[in-house]
């Protein structure tokens, strides 16, 4: 297989012009508490239900507190705040929602389970309302995953063609659709060991490349990688998600291979929204937002801010 090529140097900050302003004394309301983080995994399922509900308000209260004065547009008014809103409510419902995988108690894992799907709830609820975000803005978009990766599979096997190891693999498992889930991860796999190379100078994250992340920090990718793979590939936007009450946009790679720019653009014709684009950046594919950061960068300020002001 080959090496992967590295992730270099996140914009997430950018994605704060997506966002309505806030008052920027509501940042300090919302800044995180600076103390250490205590969980308890030995909750009762009656302590679970109640302390699950009161993080779920007390998190809501803050984010009603945001939108009730609103001011100029930061990072540390906008996006900073609600990601301690978001980062709060994780850290102190750990062991709520955690308890589901090993509680021997079965009342006890019947208490994590609600108050995970309380909490997802209320996030999606969160991410849905049109009063807090101006936009939705997607990339690297999972539509349908198996279709996308059906999709881009003859270019990948072009893209293939000077790689013996990759070209092996991909003429092995034949063209699709594939009966078994190795076939799609045998594409998933090689369509992003053979994404695009960084438009981003070598030199600029040269320690980021340098250094191995901590054994936990690769443990934890791979558990997450785990536990979400498979919801991931179950899912289907066209099938639910047509109708978006804010302006919808893509930013998506022209060359991306893993979840396919075309599909991507057929969902967007299939959507209604205040206003819809797919924004495709040339000789990019699926992690355009860390390689080609400038050209996603410029995409946000043209196409997206204008939809995060007050006033034209």
């Amino acid at each position: 297989m080959l090496p992967r090529q590295p992730v270099l140097c996140s914009i997430a900050a950018a994605a704060s012009l997506a966002l309505l302003p806030f008052a920027a004394s509501a940042a300090s309301a919302a800044m995180p508490r600076a103390v250490p983080l205590r969980i308890d995994f030995a909750l009762t399922p009656a302590q679970i239900d109640a302390s699950c509900k009161s993080e779920i308000a007390a998190a809501g209260k803050r984010v009603d507190a945001m939108l009730h004065a609103r001011s100029k547009r930061t990072f540390r008014t906008v996006a900073e705040p609600l990601e301690n809103v978001i980062a709060d409510l994780g850290d102190n419902l750990a062991a709520q929602t955690f308890l589901f995988n090993v509680a021997p108690d079965k009342a006890v894992r019947d208490a994590s389970e609600r108050c995970n799907t309380a909490q997802t709830g209320y996030l999606a609820e969160l991410f849905a309302r049109p009063d807090l975000f101006a936009a939705y803005v997607g990339t690297g978009q999972v539509i349908n995953l198996r279709k996308q990766l059906e999709a881009g599979y003859p270019t990948l096997r072009a893209r293939a063609a000077a790689h013996a190891e990759a070209e092996g693999e991909l003429k092995a498992i034949g063209s699709p659709p594939w009966n078994d889930d190795d076939a799609y991860r045998t594409v998933n796999e090689w369509a992003s060991a053979l994404d695009p190379p960084s438009q981003v100078d070598p030199h600029v994250c040269e320690s980021e490349r340098r250094e191995i992340p901590p054994t936990y920090i690769q443990a934890g990718a791979q558990f997450s990688s785990r536990l979400l793979s498979e919801a991931i590939g179950r899912e289907n936007l066209e099938t639910w998600a047509t109708h978006y009450d804010v302006p919808v946009f893509f930013i998506q790679g022209r060359e991306d291979v893993l979840t396919t720019t075309s599909v991507v653009a057929e969902y967007v014709q299939k959507i209604e929204a205040p206003s819809k684009a797919l924004i495709e950046l040339p000789a990019s594919g699926h992690f355009a937002i860390f390689r080609n950061p400038d050209a996603f960068l410029a995409a946000l300020r043209g196409r997206v801010r204008p939809f995060a002001m007050v006033s034209p």
